[in-house]
């Protein structure tokens, strides 16, 4: 599974670079009263920090039972649900690792207005929160970017994408498509060809359900995806090691992991609550990636119980920017050009909001 074995990867390299030793406890979302989960986790003293969810409901229901608590224990997530965000940021409790849908939308409609000069576009979403970021700021970016904004459909049951599609392709333009799970990325790219999609329809998932089709290799879909920096190595290392891309999440996870650990080590140091301990780590911005590490997560370990002071770390995601004393979530994400081929998963460009991102960087 591919978060055990990021648990299995941050436990290893946390335990060899300090004396801490993290103990997981992973529950599947999907099977899962998710709100009753939420508050036993919420009231678990045992329970240093929660991570999660993918899914949007989900977060809110996690996000909701820590803000009943008069000192919520840190919450990370990698949902970039904008309402979400705008709901909790200011509590200080909710660390999101991801820029919002809004960013991502932008960079998503960027890539078509690079590919196709002066072109109509339409888009289908999910009516769901994530979704409708994207539809409301549809209009908007499409118009800056010299795209014109063809029109917009929504759906609430994945039976009604099929012909909303087939209205769709009628336009003979590009379409963005903003599933909210693979079961519907899966439908989405069944019933579409060449067509845009958002971070979440590239999940191991809808290539499960595209092979039990049968004729995977006659599908394509394309996109934008939130990935490491490629210069924090962590894609690198995590390619060497597993033969894979690493999946949106799979960084943040392991950030989590490291930063509720250095936060342990600092609250523990400073007195000061783990919250506070997250706040002051995200208040420095490191000057060098690969803080991830062993050797990275050694040395600001050290650097805290020896010289009681706040190291600057990065993570796998690459640099961590912050702005705690106003809202929680990193401004700055990496974004893959990602295309399915052969029912594989591959990356070309790496893209910011600011254009494209070298190695070097």
């Amino acid at each position: 599974d591919r978060w055990e074995r990021i648990m299995d990867l941050a436990e290893k390299n946390i335990s060899e670079a300090t004396d801490i030793q993290p103990v997981f406890e992973f529950y599947d979302e999907n099977s899962q009263d998710v709100m009753n989960l939420a508050y036993n986790l919420a009231n678990d003293e045992s329970v240093v920090s929660v991570i999660g969810c993918e899914g949007e409901a989900n977060t809110e229901a996690l996000a909701y039972q820590m803000s009943r608590l008069n000192k919520p224990k840190p919450m990370f997530t990698f949902n970039t649900s904008q309402e979400l965000i705008r709901k909790y940021a200011r509590m200080g409790f909710m660390w999101g690792f991801s820029e919002s849908d809004i960013a991502q939308s932008e960079v998503l409609l960027a890539q078509i207005a690079s590919d196709f000069n002066n072109r109509e576009v339409a888009l289908i979403a999910c009516n769901s929160s994530y979704g409708q970021t994207f539809v409301d700021w549809f209009a908007f970016q499409t118009s800056e970017l010299g795209l014109t904004p063809l029109k917009i459909c929504t759906y609430s049951h994945v039976s009604e994408i099929a012909p909303l599609l087939e209205d769709l392709s009628t336009l003979n333009c590009p379409i963005v498509c903003v599933p909210d799970s693979p079961a519907e990325a899966a439908e989405m790219v069944k019933h579409t060809y060449g067509a845009y999609f958002s971070h979440k329809a590239f999940n191991q998932k809808t290539l499960d359900i595209l092979k039990e089709s049968g004729s995977i290799n006659e599908y394509n879909m394309r996109g934008i995806t939130m990935v490491p920096n490629p210069s924090s190595g962590f894609q690198d290392i995590y390619e060497a090691r597993f033969g894979q891309v690493p999946i949106f999440g799979e960084a943040s996870l392991y950030d989590a992991i490291m930063v509720t650990c250095l936060a342990y080590a600092l609250a523990a140091e400073t007195g000061t609550s783990l919250n506070q301990a997250v706040s002051d780590l995200f208040s420095l911005e490191s000057r060098q990636l690969g803080g991830w590490t062993r050797d990275g997560i050694q040395m600001a370990f050290n650097q805290i119980v020896n010289s009681h002071t706040v190291p600057a770390i990065s993570g796998a995601i690459g640099k961590f920017t912050f702005s705690p004393e106003q809202h929680t979530i990193n401004n700055y994400s990496t974004y893959a050009v990602q295309y399915m081929a052969n029912g594989k998963f591959y990356q070309t460009d790496f893209v910011t909001r600011g254009g494209k991102v070298s190695s070097s960087e």
